[in-house]
């Protein structure tokens, strides 16, 4: 006889998969955030002192 997976343990399985692929998404998405940021420091960098120089 086969045994089949309850639907419970179905959407558990899902739910938390879901759950795994949320915050990998999320995780992704800041790592890509601060990258920007990184890269575009030295334009603030720079804008920060033009702007200073005119005070």
């Amino acid at each position: 006889m086969i045994n089949y997976p309850s639907l419970g343990d179905l959407m558990e399985k899902a739910t938390t998969q879901e759950a795994c692929l949320a915050e990998e998404y999320m995780l992704i998405k800041r790592v890509r955030q601060v990258s920007l940021l990184w890269a575009i420091r030295p334009y603030c960098e720079e804008l920060s002192d033009q702007v200073s120089g005119c005070a």
